[in-house]
């Protein structure tokens, strides 16, 4: 072989090198409907400017869909983002955590608690791909995988996780490959887009209202070892990074098992000296002013209506407790005044659909 044509072998291998791993990275998991803004969530994290986030939020579905950022800004003129994904392990929320304070100074995170309640606590590979092709390329990423699986090998061993579901978790095209055969291609994943409003929800069911009988919860259950073991997972990583942490339980309208078994994570937390807001407290629940005739689109997820009402309490309760300064007039912080001007807006916009949502369909 001639040193040009070596050179040019060695070309051929960059290239298709380059060109596999921009496929493996728009070919995981798939981005059309609410997975996109999955996606956006975490694009904004790696985006924003450094250093201009004072705490974060982490959970399922019901943290992002509660968490209005903008209006916790605008009243507190606190830099709140929501990390968060639809079914999110409950064992990752260490590595998001990890991966966020490689561009944000913390000083607190929020954890709401649905994502370990009993019906949560098993994931698969599905859910995992949610956080960790959101991720880039690093050790964390790699411990999140490893993290995940192990997790699933300890307190499911029934649960086969063979070893390409794993390998497809490093390389998801491996998952995913057949999409690129069946025109599973979707707008998402070519253009992502932005979130103009710090990762406020604003899908289609944001606009929806459905009357929830709301109602406090006393009863408590016995912690599993599984849960305990979550938690004190989180409590190590946030205690490790000098974290402050604050554990809430959403209101929702889940069967009394679960409520019974997120109340036992509140004691559990409380015990250890954590402050914690829950929602199956009937003073809380109250003074809250969340409405279960109005402010909700099915049985734990809020509206937009509810989502600003939450925030507002949410927020009064963490300027209480922590020492979170107002940021507003800092230049630094203009995007989070842009997105409480299009969250504005947006959020005008979303009462009027409610109104009518709520006419059509008689509720």
């Amino acid at each position: 072989m001639t040193k040009k044509q070596g050179i040019r072998a060695v070309l051929f291998v960059f290239v298709t090198l380059a060109v596999l791993l921009g496929i493996n990275s728009r070919m995981g998991f798939p981005k059309d409907g609410q997975a996109v803004r999955i996606t956006r969530r975490f694009e904004e994290m790696y985006r924003d400017e450094k250093n201009t986030w004072d705490g974060i939020i982490v959970g399922t579905s019901e943290a992002d869909r509660a968490w209005s950022a903008p209006a916790a800004w605008e009243e507190y003129g606190m830099a709140v983002y929501p990390m968060s994904s639809d079914g999110n392990p409950f064992i990752l929320n260490s590595n998001i955590i990890e991966e966020v304070l490689k561009y944000q100074d913390l000083s607190f995170v929020v954890v709401e608690l649905h994502g370990a309640r009993l019906e949560s606590l098993s994931t698969n590979d599905i859910k995992i791909h949610r956080v960790t092709d959101h991720l880039k390329w690093s050790a964390n990423r790699s411990d999140a995988i490893e993290r995940a699986v192990g997790y699933v090998e300890e307190w499911y061993p029934e649960q086969d996780f063979p070893f390409v579901l794993k390998a497809g978790l490093y390389f998801p095209i491996i998952k995913y490959h057949s999409r690129l055969t069946q025109g599973e291609i979707y707008e998402g994943d070519l253009n992502h887009g932005k979130t103009t409003m710090k990762g406020v929800y604003d899908a289609r069911q944001y606009y929806m209202t459905r009357k929830l009988p709301l109602k406090p919860y006393e009863e408590t259950a016995e912690l599993l070892d599984q849960q305990k073991a979550l938690l004190d997972d989180l409590i190590f990583c946030a205690e490790k990074n000098g974290l402050k942490l604050v554990f809430v339980k959403n209101p929702s309208d889940v069967p009394e098992a679960e409520q019974a078994s997120m109340n036992a994570m509140v004691k559990y937390v409380e015990e250890k000296g954590y402050p914690t807001l829950n929602f199956n407290d009937a003073d809380i629940l109250k003074a809250s002013g969340v409405d279960g005739s109005t402010d909700f689109y099915d049985d734990e997820h809020m509206n937009a209506k509810g989502s600003r009402v939450y925030t507002q309490y949410l927020a009064g309760y963490l300027k209480e407790i922590l020492d979170i300064e107002d940021h507003r007039g800092d230049e630094r912080y203009q995007s989070w005044d842009d997105a409480a001007e299009t969250y504005d807006a947006f959020y005008e916009g979303a009462l009027v659909k409610i109104e009518k949502w709520k006419k059509k369909h008689g509720v």
